[in-house]
């Protein structure tokens, strides 16, 4: 997804570091409607007092999730996406042949 997203922004003339940030703000509705989602199907089972354990969990998440789109932004300002075409390329041909052998 965010090849396409970041390829497709590119095509229609955006900055690498405009349509980086743009595929990254498509995921925020998918990641917090999974987030309420998991929330309501956890606490109806009778789970509530892991409460604090959860909110740490979302807190570290976040936090890492956020230092993570800081550096790629980053790293997308100053370098090309070749690395990270290829990356796409080997995990999508990786998980391909996962697929046919297993």
């Amino acid at each position: 997804r965010s090849g396409s997203t970041i390829s497709m922004g590119m095509f229609l003339g955006f900055t690498r570091e405009t349509a980086a940030r743009y595929s990254f703000l498509l995921s925020i509705p998918v990641i917090a409607g999974a987030a309420l989602f998991k929330l309501r199907h956890g606490f109806g089972e009778g789970n509530g007092e892991q409460i604090g354990t959860l909110i740490i969990g979302f807190l570290a998440a976040a936090l890492s999730g956020f230092a993570a789109i800081r550096f790629l932004l980053d790293y997308v300002r100053r370098h090309n996406l070749r690395i990270f075409a290829l990356y796409c390329w080997a995990v999508g041909g990786g998980v391909l042949l996962w697929n046919l052998l297993g």
